[in-house]
């Protein structure tokens, strides 16, 4: 469950930094004072998504010892695709700490770009998605898809 609000999350990070937007004039509410509410939303999704990989990686790590390879975990393509997602999400975290962002104001904005990469392999990371995308058809209403952790 942290995983479907963290990406839910994604999406309205980016409303609070959009300064030609027409809904912003029309709530009266001015950009300047959206701004703290970007970085709130965007530790949120920070959260939400490393509570779900920690959730995987202890469920993980609770399989046997026959079960428990790093090919068993990062030989699925859809736990890559998490993990690179992850990792986009952590260097744009990272390059937006205050003293990074004072210090390499450049570095932080280039990184913010990465955020359409955690966009991508998120929806990549979704079964669902992933099954469409590979080209193995359609999830029928009421049918579930392939799991993608050992545990499902």
């Amino acid at each position: 469950m942290p995983g479907s609000l963290a990406i839910g999350n994604g999406f309205l990070v980016a409303l609070p930094v959009t300064r030609k937007s027409v809904l912003w004039p029309f709530l009266g509410i001015s950009h300047e004072r959206l701004l703290p509410m970007h970085g709130f939303v965007a530790l949120a999704v920070v959260a939400l998504a490393t509570a779900h990989a920690a959730v995987h990686w202890s469920q993980w790590a609770c399989l046997p010892a026959a079960l428990a390879t790093t090919n068993h975990t990062f030989g699925v393509a859809t736990n890559t695709y998490g993990f690179v997602a992850w990792v986009c999400l952590l260097v744009v975290s990272v390059s937006a700490l205050p003293p990074v962002r004072r210090a390499t104001f450049n570095v932080f904005y280039r990184a913010h770009f990465l955020f359409v990469a955690f966009y991508v392999f998120a929806a990549l990371h979704h079964a669902r998605f992933g099954a469409h995308s590979r080209g193995r058809g359609a999830v029928r209403p009421g049918t579930h898809p392939p799991p993608h952790h050992p545990l499902r």
